[in-house]
Protein backbone atom coordinates (compact mmCIF):
# COMPACT_ATOMS: atom_id res chain seq x y z
CA UNK A 1 0.00 0.00 0.00
CA UNK A 2 0.96 3.28 -0.73
CA UNK A 3 1.87 6.24 1.72
CA UNK A 4 -1.21 8.13 0.44
CA UNK A 5 -3.36 5.07 0.49
CA UNK A 6 -2.22 4.58 3.93
CA UNK A 7 -3.13 8.39 5.17
CA UNK A 8 -6.53 7.83 2.69
CA UNK A 9 -7.47 4.81 4.56
CA UNK A 10 -6.20 6.28 7.89
CA UNK A 11 -8.36 9.22 7.14
CA UNK A 12 -11.49 7.01 6.32
CA UNK A 13 -10.93 5.11 9.93
CA UNK A 14 -10.93 8.21 11.99
CA UNK A 15 -13.97 10.25 10.26
CA UNK A 16 -16.07 6.42 10.76
CA UNK A 17 -14.70 6.41 13.96
CA UNK A 18 -16.35 9.63 14.89
CA UNK A 19 -19.09 9.04 13.18
CA UNK A 20 -19.64 5.98 15.87
CA UNK A 21 -19.23 7.97 18.33
CA UNK A 22 -21.51 11.18 17.13
CA UNK A 23 -24.70 8.25 17.08
CA UNK A 24 -23.91 7.00 20.55
CA UNK A 25 -24.13 10.41 21.83
CA UNK A 26 -27.51 11.14 19.25
CA UNK A 27 -28.05 7.61 21.26
CA UNK A 28 -27.65 8.40 24.97
CA UNK A 29 -29.47 12.03 24.07
CA UNK A 30 -32.59 10.61 22.89
CA UNK A 31 -32.49 7.85 25.90
CA UNK A 32 -32.03 10.78 28.35
CA UNK A 33 -35.03 12.77 26.93
CA UNK A 34 -37.12 9.32 27.25
CA UNK A 35 -35.69 8.83 30.72
CA UNK A 36 -36.84 12.71 31.97
CA UNK A 37 -40.01 12.25 30.34
CA UNK A 38 -40.58 8.52 32.34
CA UNK A 39 -40.14 9.91 35.47
CA UNK A 40 -42.79 12.30 35.53
CA UNK A 41 -45.23 9.88 33.65
CA UNK A 42 -44.53 7.21 36.07
CA UNK A 43 -45.62 9.71 38.76
CA UNK A 44 -48.75 10.91 36.85
CA UNK A 45 -49.95 7.32 35.92
CA UNK A 46 -49.39 6.27 40.21
CA UNK A 47 -51.32 9.10 40.80
CA UNK A 48 -54.57 8.22 39.23
CA UNK A 49 -56.63 4.73 40.00
CA UNK A 50 -58.32 2.88 37.84
CA UNK A 51 -61.53 4.66 37.81
CA UNK A 52 -59.10 7.75 36.77
CA UNK A 53 -59.62 9.37 40.50
CA UNK A 54 -56.73 10.68 42.62
CA UNK A 55 -55.65 7.43 45.00
CA UNK A 56 -56.94 7.78 48.51
CA UNK A 57 -53.34 6.96 49.54
CA UNK A 58 -50.12 8.02 49.24
CA UNK A 59 -48.00 7.52 45.73
CA UNK A 60 -45.02 4.39 47.22
CA UNK A 61 -41.91 5.21 48.13
CA UNK A 62 -40.69 2.90 45.25
CA UNK A 63 -42.82 4.87 42.81
CA UNK A 64 -40.47 7.89 43.72
CA UNK A 65 -37.54 5.94 43.67
CA UNK A 66 -38.38 5.08 40.41
CA UNK A 67 -38.63 8.77 39.17
CA UNK A 68 -35.66 9.94 40.97
CA UNK A 69 -33.70 7.05 39.16
CA UNK A 70 -34.72 7.59 35.76
CA UNK A 71 -34.59 11.34 36.21
CA UNK A 72 -31.15 11.30 37.27
CA UNK A 73 -30.28 8.56 34.37
CA UNK A 74 -31.25 11.47 32.18
CA UNK A 75 -29.79 14.65 33.83
CA UNK A 76 -26.07 12.40 33.76
CA UNK A 77 -27.10 11.02 29.84
CA UNK A 78 -27.95 15.13 28.82
CA UNK A 79 -25.21 16.61 31.28
CA UNK A 80 -22.01 14.78 31.09
CA UNK A 81 -22.35 11.56 28.81
CA UNK A 82 -23.87 13.32 25.65
CA UNK A 83 -21.61 15.70 25.72
CA UNK A 84 -18.24 13.40 26.24
CA UNK A 85 -19.04 11.12 23.19
CA UNK A 86 -19.46 14.43 21.23
CA UNK A 87 -16.42 16.18 22.10
CA UNK A 88 -14.62 12.55 21.61
CA UNK A 89 -16.63 12.35 17.89
CA UNK A 90 -15.30 15.68 16.80
CA UNK A 91 -11.45 14.45 17.48
CA UNK A 92 -12.06 12.39 15.05
CA UNK A 93 -14.36 14.35 11.95
CA UNK A 94 -14.91 17.93 11.61
CA UNK A 95 -18.17 19.02 12.26
CA UNK A 96 -19.09 18.91 8.59
CA UNK A 97 -19.08 15.84 8.71
CA UNK A 98 -21.04 14.77 11.95
CA UNK A 99 -23.53 17.40 12.32
CA UNK A 100 -26.50 15.63 10.61
CA UNK A 101 -25.91 12.41 12.58
CA UNK A 102 -27.15 15.16 15.53
CA UNK A 103 -30.97 14.35 13.72
CA UNK A 104 -30.84 11.18 14.76
CA UNK A 105 -31.94 12.31 18.37
CA UNK A 106 -35.39 12.50 17.26
CA UNK A 107 -35.52 10.04 14.82
CA UNK A 108 -34.64 7.96 18.04
CA UNK A 109 -37.49 9.55 20.32
CA UNK A 110 -40.40 9.48 17.78
CA UNK A 111 -39.50 5.82 17.11
CA UNK A 112 -39.21 4.45 20.38
CA UNK A 113 -41.36 6.85 22.90
CA UNK A 114 -44.71 4.48 22.06
CA UNK A 115 -43.10 1.45 23.08
CA UNK A 116 -40.90 2.94 26.07
CA UNK A 117 -42.91 5.76 27.59
CA UNK A 118 -46.01 5.26 25.96
CA UNK A 119 -46.31 7.92 24.07
CA UNK A 120 -47.23 7.77 20.25
CA UNK A 121 -46.59 10.84 18.34
CA UNK A 122 -48.98 12.16 16.05
CA UNK A 123 -48.91 12.18 12.34
CA UNK A 124 -47.62 16.03 12.46
CA UNK A 125 -45.07 14.92 14.71
CA UNK A 126 -43.61 13.08 12.69
CA UNK A 127 -42.98 14.60 9.57
CA UNK A 128 -41.98 17.98 11.85
CA UNK A 129 -39.58 15.60 13.26
CA UNK A 130 -38.27 14.93 9.70
CA UNK A 131 -38.42 18.40 8.32
CA UNK A 132 -36.14 19.35 11.35
CA UNK A 133 -33.94 16.53 10.15
CA UNK A 134 -34.27 17.60 6.85
CA UNK A 135 -32.88 20.63 7.85
CA UNK A 136 -29.89 20.09 9.59
CA UNK A 137 -29.00 17.93 7.07
CA UNK A 138 -29.17 20.86 4.48
CA UNK A 139 -27.32 23.46 6.50
CA UNK A 140 -24.17 20.50 7.34
CA UNK A 141 -24.29 20.35 4.01
CA UNK A 142 -24.45 23.67 2.08
CA UNK A 143 -23.14 25.69 5.73
CA UNK A 144 -20.03 27.46 6.42
CA UNK A 145 -18.11 24.80 8.03
CA UNK A 146 -14.69 27.31 8.53
CA UNK A 147 -13.13 26.66 12.36
CA UNK A 148 -12.23 30.22 13.80
CA UNK A 149 -8.67 30.93 15.05
CA UNK A 150 -7.21 31.69 17.75
CA UNK A 151 -8.51 34.70 19.76
CA UNK A 152 -6.98 36.93 22.64
CA UNK A 153 -9.38 37.87 25.64
CA UNK A 154 -9.12 41.26 23.93
CA UNK A 155 -10.61 40.09 21.12
CA UNK A 156 -13.32 38.45 22.60
CA UNK A 157 -14.15 41.46 24.06
CA UNK A 158 -14.06 44.12 21.54
CA UNK A 159 -16.46 41.75 19.69
CA UNK A 160 -19.16 41.58 22.21
CA UNK A 161 -18.94 45.44 22.43
CA UNK A 162 -19.93 45.57 18.87
CA UNK A 163 -23.59 47.20 18.52
CA UNK A 164 -24.60 44.05 16.45
CA UNK A 165 -23.70 41.37 19.29
CA UNK A 166 -25.42 43.82 21.58
CA UNK A 167 -28.62 43.95 19.32
CA UNK A 168 -28.68 40.25 19.39
CA UNK A 169 -27.94 40.07 23.04
CA UNK A 170 -31.27 42.48 23.50
CA UNK A 171 -33.37 40.85 20.76
CA UNK A 172 -32.51 37.39 23.14
CA UNK A 173 -33.34 38.86 26.15
CA UNK A 174 -36.66 40.22 25.05
CA UNK A 175 -37.52 37.17 22.94
CA UNK A 176 -36.84 35.19 26.51
CA UNK A 177 -38.93 37.79 28.26
CA UNK A 178 -42.44 37.09 26.09
CA UNK A 179 -41.79 33.41 26.25
CA UNK A 180 -41.95 33.55 29.91
CA UNK A 181 -44.83 36.00 30.12
CA UNK A 182 -46.79 33.96 27.57
CA UNK A 183 -45.95 30.14 29.36
CA UNK A 184 -47.58 32.71 32.84
CA UNK A 185 -50.59 34.41 31.08
CA UNK A 186 -50.72 33.07 27.63
CA UNK A 187 -53.44 30.30 26.49
CA UNK A 188 -53.17 26.75 26.44
CA UNK A 189 -51.56 26.87 22.97
CA UNK A 190 -49.34 30.10 23.52
CA UNK A 191 -48.44 28.11 26.89
CA UNK A 192 -47.59 25.12 24.89
CA UNK A 193 -45.47 26.94 21.91
CA UNK A 194 -43.60 28.75 24.68
CA UNK A 195 -42.81 25.43 26.69
CA UNK A 196 -41.46 24.02 23.72
CA UNK A 197 -39.26 26.76 22.56
CA UNK A 198 -37.75 28.44 25.68
CA UNK A 199 -35.34 25.55 26.45
CA UNK A 200 -33.67 25.72 22.73
CA UNK A 201 -33.63 29.39 22.67
CA UNK A 202 -31.56 29.40 25.82
CA UNK A 203 -29.41 26.92 24.47
CA UNK A 204 -28.59 28.26 21.28
CA UNK A 205 -26.83 31.11 22.90
CA UNK A 206 -23.82 29.85 21.94
CA UNK A 207 -20.93 32.13 21.50
CA UNK A 208 -19.05 31.40 24.51
CA UNK A 209 -17.68 27.93 24.27
CA UNK A 210 -16.84 28.51 20.45
CA UNK A 211 -14.67 31.87 21.80
CA UNK A 212 -13.24 29.84 25.00
CA UNK A 213 -11.95 27.36 22.96
CA UNK A 214 -10.46 29.92 20.58
CA UNK A 215 -8.57 31.52 23.42
CA UNK A 216 -7.38 28.72 25.11
CA UNK A 217 -5.77 27.80 21.64
CA UNK A 218 -4.10 31.00 21.55
CA UNK A 219 -3.37 30.63 25.17
CA UNK A 220 -1.57 27.56 24.49
CA UNK A 221 0.14 28.16 21.07
CA UNK A 222 2.18 31.35 22.73
CA UNK A 223 2.40 28.78 26.11
CA UNK A 224 1.06 30.90 28.48
CA UNK A 225 0.80 28.94 32.29
CA UNK A 226 -2.23 27.71 33.37
CA UNK A 227 -2.25 30.48 36.71
CA UNK A 228 -1.81 33.36 34.12
CA UNK A 229 -5.00 32.93 32.34
CA UNK A 230 -6.83 35.42 32.07
CA UNK A 231 -10.38 35.93 34.19
CA UNK A 232 -12.31 36.72 31.17
CA UNK A 233 -11.61 33.03 30.21
CA UNK A 234 -13.28 31.40 33.00
CA UNK A 235 -16.01 33.97 32.73
CA UNK A 236 -16.52 32.52 29.33
CA UNK A 237 -16.09 28.82 30.64
CA UNK A 238 -19.15 29.38 32.64
CA UNK A 239 -21.43 30.89 30.43
CA UNK A 240 -20.55 28.14 27.89
CA UNK A 241 -21.65 25.80 30.82
CA UNK A 242 -24.40 27.94 32.52
CA UNK A 243 -26.49 28.32 29.17
CA UNK A 244 -26.95 24.60 28.35
CA UNK A 245 -27.36 23.57 32.25
CA UNK A 246 -30.83 26.63 32.08
CA UNK A 247 -31.89 25.09 28.62
CA UNK A 248 -31.64 21.63 30.00
CA UNK A 249 -33.63 22.72 32.96
CA UNK A 250 -36.34 24.42 31.04
CA UNK A 251 -36.65 21.06 28.72
CA UNK A 252 -36.94 19.09 31.93
CA UNK A 253 -40.13 21.65 32.58
CA UNK A 254 -41.27 21.13 29.19
CA UNK A 255 -40.84 17.08 29.06
CA UNK A 256 -42.71 17.30 32.47
CA UNK A 257 -46.00 18.89 30.74
CA UNK A 258 -46.18 17.65 27.26
CA UNK A 259 -44.97 14.37 25.75
CA UNK A 260 -41.60 12.95 24.61
CA UNK A 261 -41.63 13.99 20.70
CA UNK A 262 -43.33 17.17 21.12
CA UNK A 263 -40.80 18.34 23.57
CA UNK A 264 -37.78 16.98 21.67
CA UNK A 265 -38.94 18.43 18.53
CA UNK A 266 -39.46 21.87 19.62
CA UNK A 267 -36.36 22.19 21.29
CA UNK A 268 -33.77 21.05 18.56
CA UNK A 269 -35.95 23.30 15.88
CA UNK A 270 -35.92 26.31 18.41
CA UNK A 271 -31.76 25.72 18.95
CA UNK A 272 -31.06 25.46 15.64
CA UNK A 273 -32.67 28.69 14.68
CA UNK A 274 -31.31 30.20 17.91
CA UNK A 275 -28.08 29.09 16.75
CA UNK A 276 -28.59 30.41 13.66
CA UNK A 277 -29.55 33.52 14.59
CA UNK A 278 -26.35 33.67 17.29
CA UNK A 279 -23.84 32.71 13.68
CA UNK A 280 -25.41 35.15 11.63
CA UNK A 281 -24.07 37.87 14.04
CA UNK A 282 -21.19 36.50 15.66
Amino acid sequence: MSPADAAAATSTSQWTTGIYFSIAASVIGAASKLCIRKSYTVLELESLNSTGEPPTGRIPCLTYLQAFVLRGIGVLGMTTLNPLFCVKSLTYASPSILAPFSGLTLVFIVACSEHTIGEKPSTSQVVAAALIVLGQIIIALCGDHTNIGDLSIDDVREAYLEPEFISYLIGMFGWIVLLVGLINYGDGTERRFSWGVIGGSVTGVQPFPKDALAVISGLQHENVPLEEYPPGLFFLLFLASAMPLIGLALLMQCMRRFDASFSASMFVGSMIISVSVMSAVR
